[in-house]
């Protein structure tokens, strides 16, 4: 059970995608109508900058490592799986967010900050 709440936990944090805050802060556009049409940090980088680039690049890792921090010392301390099975959930809700019709981004911060 303490892997389907990990999970869970993990796809609740990756569904908000900040590159699409960043966006609609800057040009209230969404980065999926603009650029390469994905809502991730190098689209953003190419139409707003590095800076927002790096921005979108921290929130991204901050989403990835509060839940997984959550569950593996405070949820779940006695399992140490829980940070993949957090991981996974957080990749999977940034790449098929429920809010965007099961679209979202390629991931690869938050594959690498797991």
């Amino acid at each position: 059970m303490y892997r389907i709440i990990s999970f869970i936990i993990g796809y609740t944090c990756g569904n908000f995608l900040t590159a699409e805050v960043v966006s609609y802060k800057v040009s209230e556009n969404s980065s999926f109508h603009s650029g390469s049409k994905n809502s991730g940090m190098a689209n953003i980088i190419s139409l707003y900058g590095i800076k927002y680039g790096i921005i979108v690049l921290i929130s991204d890792l901050i989403k990835t490592f509060i839940p997984c921090l959550l569950c593996q010392y405070v949820l779940f301390p006695q399992h140490r799986i829980t940070v993949a099975y957090t991981g996974l959930g957080v990749i999977c809700g940034h790449n098929y967010s429920i809010w965007y019709k099961f679209i979202g981004g390629k991931g690869v911060t938050c594959t690498c900050g797991v």
